[in-house]
């Protein structure tokens, strides 16, 4: 079973080596202004803040401090199932259609290790940041890894958290929308059985 993981692992990355290939090689993307956005348009423009990024990108480390304290390392594993799972239909859902990102100065660096992990450009449907950070959060709610009492302001946090992706436009509110469907439909179908 674990070997089903890993091959999935493997067709996600190869799904974004070949998807960062076509957009360079095939398609005129960066022609293309990024797509209007009732949410994005109307939050602050933090997409040059290079702080805000990396709290973007970093933070997610703070969510499994709740696992990691509580010694639940039980939780880590499915947390590494659950999310090749997520990963997984994420190279689905970002490779058929392409979308302009919303930053002018993005490059696509098919070479970049960083593109594979944080994600790249043209890497929209669905937000994987999102989805990695309220799977942590419902993991940490449903297993009382934390005071019950601190479970709202653990929420609204995400919210901030999702506020803070959508204002340095690594996302489109679609895809932060499309990260809340799939991960709390899969997270609770799939918690008990992964």
């Amino acid at each position: 079973m674990n070997n089903l993981y890993l091959l999935m692992n493997i067709i996600s990355i190869l799904s974004s080596y070949f998807h960062i290939k076509y957009i360079s090689n095939y398609t005129n993307i960066h022609e293309y202004k990024s797509l209007p956005d009732l949410i994005v348009d109307n939050l602050p423009d933090l997409s040059k803040n290079t702080f805000c990024k990396n709290i973007v990108d970093y933070s997610i480390l703070f969510c499994f401090l709740p696992i990691v304290f509580n010694e639940r390392y039980d939780l880590l594993r499915f947390t590494y199932k659950f999310f090749t799972i997520i990963f997984f239909l994420r190279a689905f859902t970002k490779f058929f259609t392409v979308l302009p990102s919303q930053d002018n100065n993005c490059v696509n660096d098919v070479k970049d290790p960083y593109c594979y992990i944080t994600g790249y450009c043209n890497d929209k449907v669905f937000s994987g940041h999102t989805s990695l950070t309220l799977t942590l959060i419902l993991l940490t709610i449903e297993n009382k890894l934390i005071d019950p009492k601190l479970n709202t302001l653990l929420i609204i946090s995400h919210i901030v958290y999702v506020l803070l992706i959508l204002s340095t436009k690594s996302h489109y509110s679609v895809d932060v929308l499309v990260s809340y469907i799939i991960t709390t439909s899969l997270f609770y179908n799939l918690k008990d059985k992964l």
